[in-house]
């Protein structure tokens, strides 16, 4: 369909057409077939154009056939190129959502998480192997989540300026070289700056990594997407940690972070590779712009963020949490690093299982029907880690966190980019996000080790995660709307009609007149 083609296809609707014009001109001159019925056509200068009679069509054709074409085509340009237009891809489905997404987000999120995995438990025994106590552990296993609490906004902004392949790339590539600085750590102070930049890196990847789907992901294929990807996170920590606790166990606890550096950099590899760059964000001027502050944004969404944005920092606090004290438990109960990194194991071996169906239940029940019962399984979890006595029963408690962690796989990134808005705003709002969710990771730690100093056991702490972790679930059954927003089907009528013509040309902007 030509562009006037598509400006006839609508007048004989009697809409309004609205056209951009050329330099100088804005969008909103429109042209009414009501008016042209009644008596002509006005111009720019205000002239009247031929008179026109119900019934003649052929003079209303030529009417429009007398647009400046130059006007049209840079209407089409401009319509294409604006960046409050920014929608979702049309995917025809879940599964052609997800073919799209395999190079440029599952495979480096596989090396990344891997790496990742392989870590997991060790950064808390590393700073325990320092010869540090129970709050500088747990601040240890805090450091990577308050790097990217303090990441998150510049993460934001960098995506607005760089787009989703080379801030990924610089995201990966950093946290290549603090995976080699924690590697080379020999003192407290190292390990906590190392974990630190660790977590700033992690911040690019991730905040680009979400504000991507968000782009290129329509809502109703978006559950499956992200609980996809939270399942192939899931999947890597399910080996990562028996593969961590096998080489620290043979070589050093130091060691697995080399292949963590490892990892990184193939990660940054693959995105070179195989995604194509798309430009950052570009105002209408023409200059590349970030929209929206940090303030602005928590004052635009504060409702959002005082109630969904709670329950994302809750367990992300309880999550993070449960990554500390499993290993720091088993410590305490004088387990192997290898016996460990497998109670961690069988934990996320459950969790990776449920991702599939837990995004196709978002999908279809709606992301509370998985996120309640998440919460609640992984509080119960965390009263089993501090109930357990021996190996065994701290493999059950592991399981059941993994469980409460499986069912709410993939449901902050979710949330987030279900209730971000549309155009510039986007990357701004998930950085804001992700820092409510970086934050609940950053202070779980800290404060579990901090009541377990100060009350002189450890078990006191992981009971408090656990309150949190419950409370979350009823905070959310009660004061958190659902989110998944299903496609209505729109109903036939001439600014249907319209839309079609403007999807089919992408000329003209198109507008039904009041009355």
């Amino acid at each position: 369909m030509g562009v006037g083609d598509g400006v006839r296809g609508h007048a004989e609707g009697g809409a309004s057409i609205a056209v951009v014009g050329g330099e100088g001109q804005g969008w909103g001159d429109s042209v009414s077939l009501e008016d042209v019925s009644v008596g002509g056509v006005k111009g720019n200068d205000g002239s009247d154009a031929d008179e026109y009679s119900d019934g003649h069509d052929e003079e209303a054709s030529s009417l429009l056939d007398r647009l400046d074409a130059r006007r049209l085509a840079e209407a089409e340009k401009a319509l294409v190129a604006s960046p409050h237009n920014e929608q979702p891809r049309g995917h025809t489905s879940a599964a052609a959502a997800i073919a799209f997404l395999v190079p440029s987000i599952y495979v480096p999120s596989f090396f990344f998480g891997l790496g990742d995995g392989t870590t997991l438990a060790l950064v808390p025994l590393f700073a325990r192997s320092l010869g540090v106590g129970d709050t500088l552990t747990g601040l240890s296993s805090a450091a990577a989540p308050m790097g990217k609490f303090i990441g998150d906004i510049p993460a934001g902004m960098v995506y607005a300026r760089l787009g989703h392949k080379h801030t990924m790339m610089c995201g990966l590539a950093g946290y290549c070289l603090a995976a080699l600085l924690t590697f080379s750590a020999r003192s407290f102070f190292l390990l906590f700056l190392s974990q630190l930049v660790a977590g700033c890196c992690q911040a690019m990847f991730t905040v680009s990594r979400s504000s991507f789907i968000r782009n290129e992901v329509k809502g109703n294929h978006r559950g499956r997407a992200v609980s996809l990807l939270g399942g192939v996170n899931r999947v890597t920590r399910a080996v990562g940690p028996v593969l961590g606790g096998a080489i620290s166990h043979a070589y050093g606890v130091s060691t697995p972070f080399l292949l963590q550096a490892t990892l990184a950099a193939l990660g940054a590899v693959s995105i070179g590779v195989s995604v194509k760059h798309v430009a950052g964000t570009v105002s209408a001027g023409g200059k590349r712009a970030i929209n929206g502050s940090l303030f602005a944004v928590f004052r635009n969404h504060a409702r959002v963020f005082m109630t969904a944005g709670f329950f994302a920092f809750a367990i992300s606090y309880c999550r993070r949490t449960r990554n500390m004290v499993i290993p720091v438990k088993g410590d305490e109960l004088n387990l192997s690093h290898y016996q460990i990194g497998s109670a961690l194991s069988y934990g996320y071996v459950l969790d990776s299982s449920l991702f599939a169906v837990v995004g196709w239940a978002m999908d279809k029940y709606g992301r509370k029907m998985t996120a309640v019962p998440a919460s609640l399984c992984l509080s119960l979890g965390l009263l089993l880690v501090a109930l357990s006595g021996n190996g065994v029963g701290l493999i059950v408690a592991s399981v059941m966190c993994g469980l409460g962690n499986g069912l709410s796989s993939g449901i902050n990134m979710t949330l987030g980019t279900d209730l971000a808005p549309s155009g510039q705003e986007a990357g701004t709002f998930l950085g804001a996000w992700h820092l409510l969710c970086d934050a609940g990771a950053s202070i779980g730690p800290v404060v579990t080790g901090l009541v377990a100093q100060l009350s002189g056991d450890l078990d006191v702490g992981i009971l408090f995660a656990a309150f949190v972790g419950g409370f979350a679930s009823l905070w959310l059954a009660v004061m958190v709307k659902e989110t998944l927003r299903k496609p209505q089907p729109a109903p036939a009528t001439p600014a249907t009609a319209a839309t079609a013509a403007v999807a089919g040309g992408q000329s003209l902007a198109v507008a039904q007149t009041p009355g």
